[in-house]
């Protein structure tokens, strides 16, 4: 079925279509995750064999990200040459549309890559009608791939996912992350939903560094919820998001409160099991209204 081209208004995907597309997504993460391994690997005097790229002191990127993007794009428009594509190092101004688009981030948490800080990961995600109908995270650290097919349940490592069953904040752990920004209001409310989230007792909050990887693992069970706002683009939670819900889980958009809608630009998330995801908006929310 290779190029396969479906319009709005055609059938929804077929089962072997769903097939083909799962299984060239989950070979391109395992390569892509090869290629981060290696980047720290076998490299003289201990030094990473990769250059870096400053967008801020605080966002970078690394010759890794944009070979990695590269690999799985090329591979993919000649597999797929009448799909769209969407990437954080390239084509990230196309805009969501209703035909197929596939979602690449090459390497989520590339701050903690280049610190060869064990939470990094490659992200695909598939699109049709601006909505994921498929997706793959790959932990190469951990040798552990994320998927998720929509209607087919989500696995890690072919072991069936479910959110987890915490009811009250007390009984949760929750992610977030400060993200790219510095911008003092932005970090001022980041504190005080923090403060909040303290006030009501929550059991544990974490900062992976990694959407990507704090979504998988909130469909893991290991984390309850995360949530964060002005995360970079589609490329950060198209994956993610099927993985989630295939699990069981929610997502949220953490600024409005309103079930997620897929849009290009900054993604304002929150997601997680639905009881932890309602009481963790009802606190942001009650700072953000302040």
């Amino acid at each position: 079925m290779s190029g396969v081209v479906l319009r709005r208004g055609s059938p929804s995907p077929g089962e072997s279509d769903l097939d083909e597309w799962l299984g060239a997504a989950k070979a391109l993460a395992r390569r892509a995750g090869r290629m981060q391994l290696e980047g720290h690997s076998g490299a003289d005097d201990g030094c990473s064999k990769f250059t870096i790229d400053e967008k801020s002191v605080v966002d970078l990127v690394t010759s890794v990200d944009k070979a990695c993007e590269a690999l799985i794009f090329e591979t993919l428009k000649e597999k797929y040459a009448h799909h769209k594509f969407i990437g954080e190092e390239s084509a990230a101004e196309v805009e969501l549309g209703d035909d197929l688009t596939w979602c690449v981030d090459p390497v989520d948490g590339t701050s903690n890559y280049v610190h060869n800080f064990p939470a990094f990961c490659v992200s695909i995600g598939l699109f049709y009608e601006k909505k994921p109908i498929l997706g793959v995270i790959f932990d190469p650290s951990k040798d552990e791939m994320y998927e998720a097919v929509r209607g087919r349940g989500a696995f890690c490592n072919g072991e069936r996912l479910r959110v987890d069953s915490a009811d009250t904040l007390p009984k949760a752990v929750v992610a977030t992350n400060f993200g790219h920004t510095r911008d003092e209001d932005f970090v001022d409310s980041q504190i005080r939903g923090l403060r909040r989230l303290c006030d009501e007792s929550i059991r544990g909050v974490r900062m992976i560094g990694s959407c990507c990887i704090s979504m998988a693992l909130v469909a893991k069970g290991v984390l309850s919820c995360y949530y964060e706002a002005n995360v970079g683009g589609l490329w950060d939670v198209a994956a993610g998001a099927i993985i989630i819900e295939e699990a069981g889980g929610v997502i949220a958009n953490v600024r409005t409160g309103a079930p997620y809608t897929f849009e290009a630009g900054k993604q304002h998330v929150c997601c997680g099991n639905e009881k932890i995801v309602a009481q963790v908006l009802r606190v942001l929310r009650d700072e953000t209204n302040e």
